[in-house]
């Protein structure tokens, strides 16, 4: 947007300006391939004040026919070993583009222990064209700070065992659901299995 583009135009005019107009640049992020992974690692490699300047990230995964050239898909353990890398974040929002199945984005132990050892994150968007919730549920069960959670897109199914047999693991404050259809009443349960116990939930609402 027009501030971004000014806020860069200001890093390259002196040096003096470069560093407060990059923490302000780096407040927001976005990662879509895994060369925006790659440059995001080497900026805050080169600066590491950058790293803690990241409030929120975005994270778009695509499947490869999406990408161009020699443009690699992101690979969800570079994703865990970006988020861990900010320890301000409290944003993560996360889109998976039309024909990347949630089956494919697996987090394996190392991405596992990247988040669940990471940031206090209070808010998880979370949009899907797949019903599969394996991804949503390994999130939920590695990042148990989420307190606003905001799910749009298709409607997510019970999560596969083991996540299945115990309920989510977080207490929300806020739910948003942006849905092209109900959720079923199993996933509500796990879902707020927890938020129910503890009256968490502040504000629950509904989009079309």
């Amino acid at each position: 947007d027009e501030r971004r583009r000014a806020l860069s135009t200001a890093s390259g005019v002196c040096s003096a300006w470069r560093t407060p107009a990059q923490i302000l640049l780096f407040r927001e992020v976005s990662i879509k391939s895994q060369s925006g992974y790659d440059s995001f690692i080497s900026s805050i490699f080169m600066s590491p004040i950058l790293a803690d300047a990241v409030l929120s990230l975005a994270v778009i995964f695509e499947p490869r026919i999406w990408t161009r050239g020699p443009t690699l898909p992101l690979q969800p353990l570079f994703f865990a070993h970006a988020v861990s890398e900010c320890p301000n974040l409290r944003i993560l929002d996360i889109v998976l583009r039309p024909g990347m199945r949630s089956e494919d984005i697996v987090l394996n132990d190392i991405a596992i222990g990247y988040l669940t050892e990471g940031p206090s994150i209070t808010t998880l968007r979370y949009s899907s064209q797949d019903q599969n919730s394996h991804f949503l549920s390994q999130l939920l069960s590695s990042i148990p700070t989420i307190q606003h959670l905001y799910l749009s897109g298709t409607a997510p199914d019970m999560p596969p065992p083991p996540y299945c047999l115990l309920p989510a693991p977080v207490s929300l404050h806020t739910l948003r659901l942006e849905l092209r259809e109900d959720p079923t009443a199993e996933f509500l349960d796990w879902l707020l299995a927890l938020t129910q116990s503890v009256q968490s939930l502040r504000e629950l609402e509904f989009g079309f």
